[in-house]
């Protein structure tokens, strides 16, 4: 048991050998291609803004030999990266909030809401009632 403790201190702390082994290894295609997107990130968003399709914008970075990557894998960077609805200017934000456009709902998710009847349609089914009815289970 010892010798196995001295083997571990020789070699050093765990993290300088993950270090050690992190430099010797290639970085993966992936990394790479994400770090080559993050990098062009504002710009590809400014010409997004600016009403360019995300195929004119591919294919100019492309021809320029910025990226070297398909359009598929640009479009899923793009979807992912720049369109995501959990940017940081929304994660502080409800859900539902996000879908229907409406910022008020997020404010008033936190109260706590009052049960209402909803009112009648005219249209016959069921209308859920969280007060039961003591005539209705003898």
């Amino acid at each position: 048991m010892n010798k196995n403790l001295l083997n571990a201190n020789e070699k050093g702390r765990l993290t300088e050998r993950i270090a050690a082994r992190k430099l010797k290894n290639k970085p993966s295609q992936a990394a790479i291609n994400n770090a080559l997107f993050l990098a062009l990130k504002a710009e590809i968003k400014e010409a997004m803004d600016d009403g360019h399709n995300v195929f004119c914008i591919w294919e100019t970075l492309h021809e320029e030999g910025k990226l070297k990557f398909s359009y598929e894998t640009f479009r899923k960077y793009v979807k992912r990266i720049i369109r995501s609805p959990w940017d940081s200017t929304k994660q502080q934000m409800d859900p539902v909030a996000i879908n229907t456009g409406n910022t008020n709902t997020a404010q008033k998710s936190t109260k706590k809401e009052e049960v209402t009847q909803p009112k009648n349609s005219g249209i016959p089914g069921f209308v859920y009632n969280p007060i039961p009815n003591k005539e209705d289970l003898f």
